[in-house]
């Protein structure tokens, strides 16, 4: 009888230690959950901040007029790419017309769910009448950014449209967060 009741209880414990660690796994997994979920907010967060930035500048292009080119290079294929053209100085004020350049830079890499990919970061230069300065540079989480002229046909003054997609990696979680839009700024429709 005495030999039952310890092994009652050495089962009981048993049991008892494996419904604890069960119940650690589940936790562990609950928080790990909710850091992908701060991770991807994040990400989200910058990638708003981005858009925000590029949406106000392209929707602008072009405010000096059909006489004036809008988009004066476009090289989105090279090993910088980079993009430069006439748009409103600030869109939140009346403001003069700036010249904008935006360089895509490889700055690292991240590990995705699909493999290893480049991580790059946005540089939006503003001609001050002198040189180009720094006015913003993005988060260095880029993992995806095209800018296409459309029509595509190789001259930039028949440029209407611009199909825009970006994506930013948010850590640890294996999916990006996308930002994709076609604008149709109205001074390049007008043109």
């Amino acid at each position: 009888m005495g030999f039952q009741v310890l092994q009652d209880h050495a089962l009981s414990l048993i049991i008892g230690g494996g419904v604890i660690l069960m119940l650690l796994g589940v936790q562990t997994g609950t928080q790990q959950s909710s850091i992908d979920a701060a991770f991807r907010y994040d990400a989200n967060q910058k990638s708003y901040g981005l858009a925000d930035v590029l949406g106000r500048d392209l929707a602008n292009i072009g405010l000096d007029g059909p006489a004036q080119p809008a988009i004066l290079s476009l090289d989105w294929t090279g090993p910088a790419p980079s993009f430069e053209f006439v748009t409103l100085g600030d869109t939140t004020v009346a403001a003069a017309s700036a010249r904008v350049r935006y360089q895509l830079q490889t700055v690292s890499s991240t590990l995705c769910a699909d493999g290893t990919r480049p991580c790059y970061q946005l540089t939006r230069y503003v001609h001050d009448g002198t040189a180009f300065q720094i006015a913003y540079t993005s988060p260095p989480t880029i993992t995806g950014l095209t800018i296409s002229p459309l029509p595509s046909t190789g001259n930039l003054d028949d440029v209407r449209t611009l199909d825009v997609t970006l994506q930013m990696e948010a850590p640890n979680t294996g999916t990006p967060v996308t930002w994709d839009r076609v604008l149709t700024p109205p001074n390049l429709a007008l043109r």
